[in-house]
């Protein structure tokens, strides 16, 4: 609009203008009649204060999401809904908004959120009684520095029988007059107002300390003449200083559910992933006050905690975002030839850029082995720096494998260690955002690791080359100094025993006989046991961040165990091997095993169903390997979980101690796989042949009755082969 719109307004329009340029306005007019046209003179008038880089902004609020979209080009527009909830988690203060208009403000009426806005603010006339005259005084002089309160005149009133700073009746008349014509905002007294103060403005009473007597009680209430107004009580709210972010009795309730929809759950059973299981408060009230008294406190104890972030929110998982650099070649160099030269020496010409591209590789190494650690071989370091794409004799590929299983033990462990509070699925997505290649690439980066190749590759390979040759420590420094903040503090976790007996729910004596280790804190055991679906009051947690700490150290340990015991091996047949020992197949085989199946605590039925169904269909026998793709393949994955939340409970329970951890849990996993046993999965074998032959191959699959049947056709030199098989699912009729 670049006409003035003041030019053609009508004289109403304008009147009610200057009206709302100096105080609040309701402006009722007929449909169609311009009041939208008042806003946006309005909204002109106070552009010079919202004109960045102020703070200040306009707010037209819009009842329904059709008006937000007839006016959102013009202005910061939303819903009053929105409204309530920035100003409540103070993405943005009150005092930033200049002017505030309310579309269709005949909505504002019950608990509508037009009237919740209104009721939280509005033009403050407040009583604040308290006991002792030397507590009015100095809250008043509190009051009146406070940088928020700064726009509200503050002021206080008590007896004129005391010597110190004593009032005279004329001081307090003047004083309760100053606040009924709106001069003064705040009055801090004792019980001299409680009585014969009538004032029908004033909107807020608040009791800074409880009322000796009902009667005092009863006169102190009536004090809040206006309609709608508030009587409080200092007992219960909680404020974020950081971010000003604020939970109240009548706000609890509703961040305690929006919290509990944000923890991982199913339609059965709400697992035992908060960190707070029981909050008690005491009192008299009714049930709904007890119930937001009840809330209230449990946000306060969940911010405490870290489960609430400073904005008084459940923490969001974000995904990563990468994008590929642009990179800029210089043209080729021309070449000089040389001439006239002998056919020998040409001949030995043609070493010279393989020597040189040798050298300065080796100058590379030495370099960055003289920034971090000089007992690190120079030529592991070398390693660490070649891809498989320069074609050498070696390449980073083992010591990355090496490496990664590291950082992730690394990272798993610290994590475990100061998050004491979040479950499993939060742990996993901090962990997955440390260690993922785009962190990596961005630390190593800023370490000038980019004419290394392949940054976050050659990061991991580098923990694995300090790893293999100075030990744990030197990979540490590594880690430290790329930016990945990690320690090892051998230190036995301080974990509160349950309240349960172990001796309860499980065989202590034959679990530990089983595990060869003795528990100092058997109530580890307990929870390593327990599935999410178990709720008991006794036991608090279920077995998912034990799983998560023992998932990494398991993997860590094998990855070392087959690093050591085939030194030379490729780096693909590491890689086989790995894959071989490390999942949830091979754990669950082993656990089935060794019976563990029999003493998880559980009460779920879809567990029970798939142990049976397997059972019915095999039989109880697990005479075979606990590796490869054939073992445990139609087990529930609960019994992998408890594999890996055993070796955590142990892990913790002995200080993080990983020998103690391989010395119990080899013995359910042996024997374990080598070069010479390793089966691959018969669809990879049989893409392998093709590949190798140049055999054209083809999958048709198709799915009835819940029966999914697969068909593999094979073309070799002119025949073709044709074989069927079914299944429950594509992967079981595949194999």
């Amino acid at each position: 609009m670049d006409e003035d719109p003041e030019s053609f307004a009508r004289g109403y329009q304008l009147e009610a203008l200057e009206k709302a340029k100096k105080e609040n306005t309701i402006v009722f007019l007929e449909t169609g009649s311009g009041k939208t046209l008042i806003a946006v003179m309005l909204l002109r008038s106070y552009a010079h204060l919202i004109r960045k880089p102020s703070e200040g902004i306009a707010v037209f609020l819009a009842p329904t999401v059709h008006l937000v979209a007839q006016i959102l080009l013009q202005v910061f527009v939303m819903t009053p809904a929105i409204l309530r909830v920035n100003l409540r988690q103070s993405f943005f203060k009150l005092d930033f908004i200049k002017l505030l208009i309310f579309d269709e403000c005949h909505n504002i009426r019950g608990k509508s959120d037009y009237a919740c806005i209104m009721r939280e603010v509005k033009d403050l006339r407040c009583i604040i009684f308290v006991e002792r005259i030397i507590t009015a005084i100095v809250l008043q002089t509190l009051l009146s520095q406070v940088p928020e309160l700064l726009k509200w005149k503050t002021n206080y009133a008590v007896g004129n029988n005391s010597g110190m700073q004593s009032q005279s009746k004329k001081e307090q008349i003047d004083i309760v007059d100053a606040f009924r014509e709106g001069k003064v905002n705040i009055i801090v007294a004792t019980q001299i107002l409680e009585e014969g103060l009538d004032v029908q403005s004033c909107n807020l009473v608040i009791r800074f300390d409880p009322s000796n007597t009902v009667c005092s009680f009863i006169q102190s209430r009536g004090r809040a003449r206006m309609q709608g107004s508030d009587y409080l009580l200092i007992i219960r709210r909680y404020r974020v200083e950081s971010t000003g972010a604020t939970v109240t009795l009548s706000s609890s309730v509703q961040l305690i559910y929006f919290y509990c929809s944000r923890l991982p759950s199913d339609s059965l059973y709400l697992p035992n992933t908060c960190p707070i299981q029981n909050v008690f408060v005491k009192g008299n009230g009714n049930t709904n006050m007890l119930k937001q008294i009840l809330c209230l406190e449990a946000c306060k104890k969940l911010h405490e905690i870290g489960a609430l972030t400073d904005y008084l929110l459940p923490e969001f998982g974000t995904e990563a975002e990468g994008s590929l650099l642009d990179v800029e070649l210089p043209p080729e160099l021309c070449v000089i030839v040389m001439s006239p030269i002998s056919i020998n020496t040409l001949y030995s010409f043609s070493f010279v850029p393989s020597i040189m591209h040798r050298i300065e590789s080796i100058l590379l190494a030495a370099g960055l082995k003289k920034q971090l650690d000089p007992y690190t071989k120079c030529l592991k370091v070398l390693e660490a720096l070649t891809t498989k794409k320069c074609q050498e004799a070696f390449s980073l590929e083992s010591l990355e494998t090496l490496g990664d299983s590291f950082l992730k033990y690394a990272a798993s462990q610290q994590l475990f260690r100061n998050y004491k509070h979040h479950h499993e699925g939060l742990l996993t997505a901090k962990k997955e955002r440390m260690v993922s290649n785009i962190m990596l690439c961005k630390l190593g980066c800023e370490r000038d690791l980019l004419k290394y190749k392949v940054v976050s590759d050659v990061a991991e390979a580098l923990i694995g080359a300090y790893l293999s040759t100075a030990g744990e420590m030197a990979a540490l420094n590594f880690l430290n100094w790329l930016g990945v903040e990690v320690d090892f503090n051998n230190q036995v976790l301080d974990d509160a025993q349950f309240l349960a007996r172990p001796e309860t729910y499980i065989n202590v004596y034959f679990l530990e006989s089983l595990l060869n280790y003795s528990f100092q804190n058997p109530s580890l055991l307990v929870e390593a046991l327990t599935h999410g679906s178990f709720h008991v009051q006794d036991i608090p947690r279920c077995y998912q961040r034990l799983e998560f700490l023992g998932d990494a150290v398991l993997d860590y340990l094998i990855t070392v165990h087959l690093y050591n015991v085939y030194p030379g091996l490729s780096p693909g047949l590491l890689t086989d091997l790995r894959s071989a020992s490390v999942n949830n197949n091979c754990y669950a085989h082993a656990a089935a095993k060794f019976g563990l199946n029999k003493h998880i605590l559980h009460a779920s039925s879809e567990f029970h169903r798939q142990m049976s169904d397997y059972f019915s269909k095999f039989g109880e026998s697990f005479a075979g390997y606990s590796y490869g793709w054939e073992a445990g393949a139609a087990l529930p994955k609960v019994l992998a979980d408890v594999i890996e939340s055993l070796a955590g409970a142990i892990l913790v329970d002995s200080g993080f101690n990983k020998d103690v951890v391989w010395k119990s849990i080899r013995p359910l996993l042996e024997p374990l796989v080598s070069p010479d046993t390793i089966k691959y999965q018969p669809v990879r074998e049989l893409g392998d042949i093709c590949a190798k032959n140049s055999f054209r191959k083809m999958f048709t699959m198709s799915h009835e009755n819940g029966i999914a049947s697969i068909t593999a056709e094979v073309e070799a030199e002119g025949t073709i082969y044709r074989e069927t098989k079914t299944g429950k699912n594509k992967k079981e009729a595949q194999h």
